[in-house]
């Protein structure tokens, strides 16, 4: 059975953002006003509990990403407290930015009753987690009670496909299929025209391939798809092509990923550093991630340069110590 190579990207969650920030992380948080939470009582019970993920969460009000054994912590009172709507919260914020899938999946699954997007969320962590068995037992339910909703049938779509039953696979695409093809959703649309392709209906697949190609230029799924049906049909030429841009746009994701990842510790080290209080270790390290760093991240670091100034009490040497180091990432660049 012809496949193409399939991946999580097309299962998208929103991604925590970590910046530069002077607010502080509290250690146990402070009280704030209003009721605690309108989860369990056993939960509102636990005020050690109720300090931790308030502290929690006011980090990520200030845009900060907790520690390792913070979130452990946090997954722990999640296993403990499943139905809690302050701790989901606080989880669904920070394990999908994390790729943490099976944290996600392990809380996700120990609660007592899903709702639809809960649902939606726990299938396609197991597509991440290339459990396509329990994404398919996990979101056809929802598939089923509503035959229409396209999300649900997409996930069951895919599910199937994955699993190489392609039968399944075109039963819940064809649901939603009008659907599908204008929310112009590549990864579904590949799916099915490979479905056609390994019906021996070759051309039809490349119909669709190539008409979707046209609003998704840029779609791994897509291009690797047509790459095979060109390549059964002897044209290799149009096959390499096609190929040739599979891996460019891999190279650039993974580009991407990376420069997220090392933007993202430069960040944490920053942030550890100010809390420590070290000035002049933050000052270092901010010229050691300058002539590495992309222009929006740079930016970032000149303003964080011009607070740290500010927080020293030395607010009038802060633009003259921008400039400094505003030249100093246009010299050392010009290097590398």
């Amino acid at each position: 059975m012809t496949r193409f190579n399939s991946s999580s990207r097309g299962v998208e969650f929103a991604v925590l953002s970590l910046v530069l920030s002077f607010g502080l992380v509290t250690g146990c948080g402070g009280d704030q006003t209003g009721p605690v939470s309108d989860g369990p009582v056993e939960f509102a019970a636990d005020s050690e509990a109720v300090r931790f993920v308030r502290s929690v969460r006011e980090s990520l009000a200030q845009r900060q990403r907790p520690g390792n054994a913070q979130v452990q912590r946090l997954k722990d009172l999640g296993g403990r407290y499943p139905d809690e709507p302050l701790i989901e919260e606080t989880l669904i914020s920070i394990l999908p930015a994390l790729r943490d899938w099976d944290g996600l999946a392990t809380y996700l699954a120990g609660k007592s009753q899903l709702d639809t997007g809960q649902r939606v969320t726990l299938a396609k962590v197991y597509v991440n987690l290339g459990d396509y068995s329990a994404a398919a037992e996990t979101i056809q339910p929802l598939a089923k009670v509503d035959p229409p909703e396209v999300e649900a049938n997409a996930i069951a779509g895919r599910a199937h496909y994955l699993l190489g039953e392609n039968g399944k696979a075109a039963f819940y695409f064809e649901r939603v299929w009008d659907e599908i093809i204008e929310q112009q959703r590549p990864d579904e649309i590949a799916f099915r025209s490979m479905i056609y392709f390994d019906e021996g209906r070759p051309d039809l697949a490349k119909g669709i391939l190539e008409e979707s190609l046209v609003t998704s230029p840029d779609s791994i799924a897509l291009h690797n798809s047509l790459a095979r049906v060109l390549a059964a049909e002897g044209d290799a030429d149009g096959a390499a092509r096609h190929s040739a841009r599979v891996s460019e746009l891999q190279d650039l994701i993974s580009r991407t990923e990376r420069n997220q990842m090392l933007r993202a510790a430069q960040t944490l080290a920053l942030n550890e550093t100010l809390r420590a209080g070290d000035m002049d270790e933050c000052q270092r390290l901010i010229y050691e991630f300058l002539p590495g760093a992309e222009a929006s991240f740079q930016e970032e670091l000149y303003s964080f340069l011009a607070g740290l100034y500010k927080a020293m009490g030395r607010e009038g040497e802060a633009s003259s110590a921008v400039a400094r180091a505003r030249e100093y990432a246009r010299r050392e660049g010009q290097k590398e």
